[in-house]
């Protein structure tokens, strides 16, 4: 057998090995968060890839690190399913009318009612600019907002600028 073989032959049979494992954890992940079984086993198979590369004998056992390594995956991708469902878009047609309905609020109109600057604050609110979004993904409370405060400071806006426009916009929506 030639090298290439050998080193296919080994993974593969690295692969079942393990393979129960992976479709434990791919499992777990549907079972906890939802979404397609076979989506998590596509994720946990690139992982497996990334871990028989990346795997230091002298570190960690295989199947500890490829545990790890799948895990990390997995969880990234629904962190970043989460992530993406929590970032909104404002639809006038579907939002206005719903809210409505709801709670005799109407949207359209309020944000009509609001100054220039309160209207920029909302703006950014609903439609984030991709370089924003990247920074508010930490988990600390009111990260978003000091993230957006950082924004408008760099944009020139004053301070009391910044917090008349925030206080607008929750008087409006209160």
């Amino acid at each position: 057998m030639t090298t290439p073989t050998v080193a296919r032959a080994a993974v593969t049979q690295t692969h079942a090995d393990t393979e129960k494992m992976i479709y434990h954890l791919c499992w777990k992940f549907q079972r906890r968060h939802g979404g397609e079984f076979s989506e998590y086993l596509s994720i946990a198979n690139e992982a497996f890839v990334d871990s028989y590369v990346g795997h230091d004998a002298d570190r960690a056992s295989f199947v500890t690190w490829l545990y790890t390594c799948v895990w990390y995956a997995l969880l990234n991708s629904v962190q970043k399913e989460q992530n993406r469902r929590r970032t909104l878009t404002y639809d006038s047609r579907v939002t206005d009318a719903a809210c409505e309905r709801k709670t005799g609020f109407n949207l359209a109109a309020a944000l009509r009612e609001l100054s220039e600057d309160a209207a920029t604050v909302t703006k950014l609110c609903l439609d984030t600019p991709a370089e924003l979004v990247e920074l508010t993904t930490c988990k600390t409370p009111g990260s978003a907002r000091e993230v957006l405060r950082g924004y408008l400071r760099e944009l020139g806006w004053t301070a009391s600028r910044v917090r008349e426009s925030f206080a607008e916009v929750r008087g409006i929506l209160a």
